[in-house]
């Protein structure tokens, strides 16, 4: 009796997890969305790290079937797809297209550092610091921190300028340390649904 005492509390919670992992692994295919803001959001959400189930892979279709509708902040993520995956040329190409093609989005920050990225790393060829520069800078003003890490070493480096460069640093670190505390507690969310679900199974079992 006790023992199905405990399987009935324990069936609530779990098959609601149980229901959460479904919904995860059933997400309509990208070509039969017809709503940007639907495909956008599966997108983001298979790109965030916080997601149990994160796969910049998976996310790559989303984001384009997005663009395809017309949601131009997904062409700041595939411009970050394509240049860490496409062959240098192709990837340089399609990050000075698709960067400036987000501006002006919610994702225009992350847009403006793919275009420095661009200028300023030797895989495109472009090696002009003060473009990079202005388009990290730019980046920074639209609310993104991906190029805090580039300012930092420009400053230390090539513009050589030890207070700022102690000023990106420190920010940097700042949100280092923020990505790596959520990180945590996301591996910890997943880790303790995971012990629940096998406890659950080991409880049937038994």
């Amino acid at each position: 009796m006790l023992k199905r005492f405990i399987i009935a509390i324990m069936l609530i919670p779990t098959t609601l997890v149980g229901i959460y992992f479904i919904a995860q692994f059933t997400q309509p295919d990208p070509e039969n969305i017809n709503d940007p803001k639907i495909a956008m959001r599966i997108g983001e959400k298979y790109a965030s790290r916080h997601y149990p189930l994160y796969d910049g892979l998976k996310a790559q279709p989303y984001f384009e079937r997005a663009r395809e509708l017309g949601e131009k902040a997904a062409s700041a993520y595939l411009a970050h797809i394509y240049y860490i995956t496409l062959p240098p040329e192709e990837a340089c190409s399609k990050a000075l297209t698709l960067g400036e093609e987000a501006q002006g989005t919610s994702q225009a920050g992350r847009g403006s550092y793919f275009l420095g990225l661009a200028y300023y790393e030797d895989k495109c060829g472009f090696n002009d610091i003060d473009k990079a520069m202005g388009y990290f800078l730019q980046s920074t003003e639209q609310g993104s921190t991906f190029a805090y890490w580039a300012l930092a070493t420009i400053y230390e480096n090539e513009k050589v300028d030890l207070p700022k460069a102690k000023h990106w640093n420190e920010l940097m670190q700042k949100e280092a340390d923020k990505i790596s505390s959520e990180i945590e507690i996301s591996y910890k969310i997943t880790n303790f649904t995971k012990e629940v679900l096998n406890w659950y199974m080991e409880l049937l079992d038994s």
